[in-house]
Order: C-alpha cells, then sequence, then structure tokens
C-alpha cells in the first residue's frame, strides 16, 4: 500500500540505486564506497557544503579504526599524531594509559576530503536538502521527500541510508511499529561542552581523559592536542547533569584546576550531543538502513564516534552492494548488516553500555576507586581491559577496591552481565524471525525496559 504525500503531484522526483542522508563520516564514507561498485547514488545533507564536517567532537581517531574501515589513512587533515590514550584521576593522578598510534584531526577538513572522495566516484550531493519524511510503499522504504532549494523533491530508490547523526532524520519518520523505529530516550544522551584553547606549552602527545566527577559528573572532562599550542578540551556528561548546573560553570572548575590549562588562551566553544546507549538491536528494515549515530553506534562509554562510523559505512556499503548486485532490498536481504555489524563491533559497545550503567551509578570516590584498581596494569593495548588482566592482575584488582564487600560484588556482577551481552550479540539471529526472542533475552542482560518507538521527536521526555 503506497502512503500518499500532500503536493507529491508538484514534486520533482529523482531516481537512484541508494540515496543517502547525511553527509558525515557515515554518509559520506558510506556512498562513496557504494559509488565505487557502479552504483548511482545520491547524498543529501540539510547543511551547506562549506559546512560539512563541521561537529562537537573529541577530534581523535586511532589508526586501527581506518584500517579496520578501509579508509585512507588522513595527511593533511592531520593535526598531531598522538601514542594513546591516558586516564587521569583528581586532581591531576595518571592511573593507567591505553597505548596505540593515533591522530588528531582537522574535523571540517577532513568531512571535506571525504565529501570529495564521494563525489569524484560519481555521487550527486545535494546540499541544503532537509529530509521531511520517508517514502513508504508495500511496507517498504522507497526513499525521501526533502526540501531542496525551498521546493519539495522526491528522491526514490532500492535502499535508503540514514546517517543524519543522533536527529535520525529518516528513522524517526517510520511507521513506530517497526523494530528499527526506536526513540532514543533522553537519559542515554551525552552533551558536551568544548573549547579550543591556546596553552603555554605544546601538549604531550597524548590524548588525556579525566573522570573529576565533581566537575563532569556521569562522564569525563578531556584534553587532546591538536597543532602547535592548540588543545581541544572539554567535557562530555549524560543530559541530566547538563541542565542540573551549567556546563560552562562546570568547566571553569576543570579549567582552574587543570595545570596545563592554566594561563591558556580561549579561543571559542561549541556544544553537541552524541547517543551513549547501546547499538539498535536491528538497524534496518525493507529497503532501509540505518549507520552511525543515527543507529546509535558510537561508543555508549565516552562517545567515541569517528571510527564506528566509518566502520558502520563499511558494512552498509558491502551488504548493499551486495544485495543491489542481486536486485533485491528486502528486510531478509539487508539483514545481514545486523550480524556482520554485531560480530565486529557491535557486541563489544553493547557490553560498554552495561558498563557505562555501573560507572554511572557510582559516587566520585567510587570511581576513583576503580581507575585506582584498573590501574593494576600501567599499559593497556585494546579498549577491552578486563580481558588484559590476568588472574593476579584480577585479585590485585579486588585487593586495591579495599574492604566493600558491597562494591566488589556488584563490579563481578557488572563483569558478568559484559560478557553475557557480548557472547549473546555475537549469537545474533541470522533472520528476522528469530529476532523478538533475541531482543527479549538481551532487554534481560541489560536490565532496561525496551525503548519506545519514534513518535513526535527523537528524545523522550
Amino acid at each position: 500500500m503506497s502512503i500518499a504525500l500532500p503536493g507529491l503531484d508538484e514534486m520533482s522526483k529523482r531516481r537512484y540505486d541508494v540515496v543517502v542522508a547525511g553527509a558525515g563520516v557515515a554518509g559520506s564514507v558510506a556512498s562513496k564506497l557504494i559509488a565505487e561498485r557502479g552504483f548511482k547514488v545520491a547524498l543529501i545533507e540539510s547543511r551547506p557544503s562549506s559546512s560539512v564536517g563541521t561537529k562537537v567532537c573529541g577530534d581523535g581517531v586511532g589508526i586501527h579504526e581506518f584500517n579496520l574501515a578501509g579508509v585512507a589513512l588522513p595527511r593533511a587533515e592531520v593535526e598531531r599524531t598522538v601514542r594513546g590514550v591516558k586516564f587521569y584521576s583528581p586532581p591531576e593522578n595518571m592511573i593507567f594509559a591505553i597505548l596505540g598510534p593515533g591522530v588528531t584531526l582537522n574535523r571540517h577538513a577532513f568531512g571535506q576530503r571525504l565529501l570529495q572522495e564521494a563525489q569524484d566516484q560519481g555521487v550527486e550531493f545535494f546540499s541544503e536538502s532537509a529530509v521531511t519524511r520517508a517514502l513508504l510503499e508495500e511496507d517498504k522504504v522507497a526513499g525521501v521527500v526533502a526540501r531542496h532549494l525551498g521546493r519539495l523533491e522526491e528522491f526514490r530508490a532500492a535502499v535508503t541510508i540514514d546517517a543524519t547523526g543522533i536527529t535520525a532524520a529518516v528513522r524517526k519518520t517510520l511507521p513506530p511499529s517497526w523494530p528499527v523505529a526506536e526513540r532514543l530516550d533522553r537519559s542515554r544522551i551525552g552533551v558536551g561542552y568544548r573549547e579550543y584553547r591556546r596553552v603555554t606549552s605544546e601538549f604531550e602527545d597524548y590524548c588525556s581523559l579525566y573522570y573529576d566527577w565533581e566537575a563532569a559528573p556521569g562522564g569525563y572532562c578531556w584534553i587532546i592536542p591538536k597543532k602547535g599550542n592548540l588543545v581541544n578540551t572539554g567535557l562530555l556528561v549524560p543530559w541530566s547533569h547538563s541542565i542540573a548546573t551549567g556546563l560552562e560553570s562546570r568547566f571553569e572548575k576543570f579549567l582552574r584546576e587543570n595545570s596545563a590549562l592554566r594561563d591558556s588562551e580561549f579561543v571559542r566553544s561549541e556544544i553537541g550531543l552524541v547517543p551513549l546507549d547501546h547499538p539498535l538491536p536491528t538497524a534496518v528494515a525493507g529497503g532501509f538502513l540505518t549507520i552511525g549515530d543515527a543507529a546509535c553506534h558510537a561508543n555508549p562509554l565516552n562517545g567515541d564516534g569517528i571510527g564506528p562510523a566509518m566502520l558502520s559505512a563499511k558494512i552498509a556499503a558491502d551488504v548493499v552492494g551486495s544485495c543491489l548486485g542481486r536486485g533485491v532490498s528486502s528486510v531478509d536481504a539487508l539483514w545481514r548488516f545486523n550480524v556482520e555489524y554485531m560480530r565486529v563491533q557491535g557486541h563489544r559497545y553493547s557490553g560498554n553500555r552495561v558498563f557505562s550503567d555501573f560507572m554511572r551509578g557510582l559516587k566520585a570516590g567510587e570511581v576513583v576507586s576503580l581507575l585506582k584498581a584498573l590501574g593494576v596494569k600501567k599499559e593497556y593495548t585494546s579498549g577491552d581491559l578486563f580481558s588484559e588482566l590476568s588472574y593476579l592482575n584480577r585479585l590485585q584488582m579486588i585487593l586495591r577496591v579495599g574492604v566493600r564487600p558491597r562494591f566488589i560484588s556488584h563490579l563481578l556482577a557488572t563483569i558478568r552481565r559484559m560478557r553475557a551481552v557480548s557472547t549473546h550479540c555475537r549469537e545474533y539471529p541470522t533472520e528476522p524471525s528469530r529476532f523478538n526472542r533475541w531482543r527479549t533475552i538481551l532487554d534481560g542482560y541489560i536490565g532496561t525496559q525496551i525503548r519506545r518507538p519514534h513518535t513526535s521527536g527523537i528524545i523522550s521526555s
């Protein structure tokens, strides 16, 4: 059954193999990779082309994330190379580090490069084109309607990809009964306040995270080195803490107490949002797929999103290219995206959601105790810290926590639940008919109610 749209007869109609909404990292990478396979792709973006690449984030990406996603390493867009990430407890006590080469990016230049690469592959780019709704036909997505140059236009395609970020501009207009049409609860949104500042001496070649919950309750502060003596610094907190006290006043506390930022010079400030939930349990529907922040693919522990966006874009391009090559775009055909994403990355981020809930339920002193416990190893080589701990390390970690039986019991139970969630997500159902039971088990592990479907907006009150 087709859904009649007001004014449809007056719309200009365009036809493509794939329509991608959103020209951020995920959308630009996906559209380029699909066009490379010989398909006709439209990339729709609500902002002017000159604004593509501007986003509030930490700007840091591990080299392994480019390699995993098959994206060429940046060159001109790199502002600093870094050796890893250091973790601090208040005031400036370095507890441990995760080692691994990475870069900090000129985010705008990187976004512009990805957009140009997509256009070089023949992607048709439509800037200042805001998606207003999905086109639905016979229980499938058949494209989108967007307002382009002051008039509504219909962009039809066999597959539509929503890469519009946290707004989920296409996904939020899908029927509420569709499993992919889930609402992101306000409690699962992170609010980031960022300043660029010039420090008195060049910051070290590490990204630094400070778990000072007096300044950033439930989140963290950061300092990330940029070119010369410029740094990207700020804080990320859950939505509820962002409205209890102003972000700028919270950041002022961190600014006053951090020796590296003392006497630094303000350049500019920005505020942005990031999803801090586990990945959508299903990111597909008939003729439809969603990736990046629109699918909650950012790491719920820290809001890291550039690497996950590139990886989800690569998986999406592989699946969509295969489906179009066979002339199919049903939910059954696109379902392989869910399976592959959960196997490669989603299982870990779903487990991270469990641990992030545990951490945000702790008091400031307990967070410090947890960090010091993890400091039994001074250097890690991956984000999966617990897997790197020997049995002796785990015993030492428990002893460091001290005589707190309830805390230890809760921590050990959380670790077990993380592993159970990760295993469950690796065993993602290979066909949609088994999804509902799998989802029920996932919700039991995570201990939360099923997220409500979209109705009138992207977040709930």
